[in-house]
């Protein structure tokens, strides 16, 4: 009887033991097939294989393209136009730098179905500094057209191989870069008119894409006349001024993402 109690007494630390043993081989399993699956396939490729994006560079243009664009994975050819085919363009004179020509590596030319980026480097000359947005990239679909589109929605940042200039399209052909004149990029509230003795509320105007809907209009004399001030004589007229087709400066980049993070 005394032999049995005993045996009954040894039953749970008998079962923990196995317990422990099988929970140890068990991670033990579980721990060799983790190291398996690392060795045997790369890390980004078992997580995501669908999701990285190819990029090709030369020398100051750089076209990235998800594989989502066209439904596989997509690289560019892309060579300096030369100075005899430049010659040969027709009203190409605002283009600064040097143009160059971007083709799909298996020669399959087509639109993607969602955007690739293009990025183009900016020469040490064109780059006045954060508060500026000076430049603008644009894409040329016929070389001997002479037509040039912008690619609007382009914003300037930078990495560590210097400031550029990056916008997003579904098709790349000829790709340059067109230099305006350098002014600070005017962002926020600016004031049109100020009426402090009116007691109505301030008219805000906020033209998006359209500049032209701020209300200037030629005049005879050299004051620039505004529709709004003639429409609403006692009120004060301001207007808030943001990038939305024109380029983005690096200062108000740095402020979206600011933004974006807080």
């Amino acid at each position: 009887m005394e032999k049995l109690l005993l045996f009954v007494k040894k039953i749970p630390g008998t079962l923990k033991s196995l317990l422990r043993r099988r929970f140890f081989l068990i991670l033990l399993i579980i721990v060799s097939a983790v190291v398996a699956l690392v060795f045997l396939f790369p890390y980004e490729k078992f997580l995501s294989p669908s999701k990285h994006s190819t990029s090709t560079t030369e020398k100051a243009l750089k076209v990235i393209a998800s594989p989502e664009a066209f439904g596989h994975e997509k690289s560019f050819l892309i060579t300096k136009v030369t100075s005899e085919e430049i010659a040969s363009f027709n009203g190409f004179s605002p283009f600064a730098g040097d143009i160059y020509s971007v083709t799909p590596s298996d020669s399959i030319d087509e639109f993607a179905v969602s955007p690739i980026k293009i990025r183009y480097y900016l020469p040490s000359k064109l780059y006045f500094g954060e508060q500026y947005a000076n430049v603008r990239l644009a894409y040329i679909p016929l070389s001997a057209s002479g037509v040039y589109r912008i690619l609007g929605g382009a914003e300037i940042d930078m990495d560590e191989k210097g400031p550029y200039i990056e916008a997003q399209a579904f098709h790349a052909s000829k790709i340059g870069l067109i230099a305006d004149v350098p002014e600070k990029q005017l962002l926020g509230l600016s004031l049109i008119k100020d009426n402090p003795e009116s007691v109505e509320p301030v008219l805000l105007l906020v033209p998006g894409a359209d500049a032209n809907f701020i209300g200037y209009v030629s005049s005879l004399n050299s004051l620039k006349a505004n529709f709004w001030s003639e429409a609403f004589p006692t009120r004060t007229i301001m207007y808030y001024s943001y990038p939305v087709s024109s380029t983005k400066s690096k200062l108000y980049v740095d402020g979206f993402k600011q933004f974006s993070r807080e």
